[in-house]
């Protein structure tokens, strides 16, 4: 269920959120760049293989100003990390979700007892389901997790709008706001 909150989740944020802005690379100094490096390094180890994946940016201004990667993506395989390496960050999404949700409600772009069809009436169980159900993970929607990893397919992957769609197609587990899934 976690990834269709989420999805649903990045739906409402890029519905009612702030105008997406375009990120533009620039460069700092060698010098500062090098002593980034040196520290991180310090943290990852000099040679391939040896670490865990690190992956960092600096931003400056909404400018990208370094951005460098250490370590593995994959300790077994050995395949060295990049910048654009995707990580899997499981439930760390659950606090950047809820996050971004409350500043819509903050700014009273969103109610968050509102059903969730006041914001994305085609959602599935929209008008059954609150915004707050949803984040107490109270919603009762069919969970996609659960089914994904009893699933051999679970490493392939799949676009949001698949899972909604799947979601779609499954009745409630339960009635909304009565049990935590």
């Amino acid at each position: 269920m976690h990834r269709l909150v989420v999805a649903i989740s990045f739906a409402l944020v890029l519905a009612l959120g702030a105008p997406a802005r375009a990120i533009e690379a620039v460069e700092i100094s060698p010098a500062i760049a090098a002593k980034i490096d040196a520290a991180l390094e310090a943290v990852t180890g000099t040679s391939g293989g040896q670490s865990p994946a690190l992956s960092v940016a600096v931003l400056e201004h909404v400018k990208i100003v370094y951005a460098r990667a250490f370590g593995v993506s994959d300790l077994a395989a050995k395949i060295l990390a990049t910048p654009h390496t995707r990580f899997r960050i499981g439930s760390v999404t659950k606090m950047f979700t809820a996050v971004s949700i409350m500043q819509l409600v903050e700014a009273g772009r969103l109610k968050i007892d509102a059903p969730l069809a006041a914001y994305l009436p085609d959602a599935p169980h929209a008008s059954q389901v609150t915004i707050r159900q949803l984040l107490m993970h109270r919603s009762g929607i069919w969970n996609y997790g659960d089914a994904a990893f009893s699933n051999p397919h679970v490493a392939e992957p799949i676009a949001p709008a698949e899972i909604v769609e799947l979601a779609r197609s499954h009745p409630l587990d339960n009635l909304p706001g009565t049990s935590f899934s």
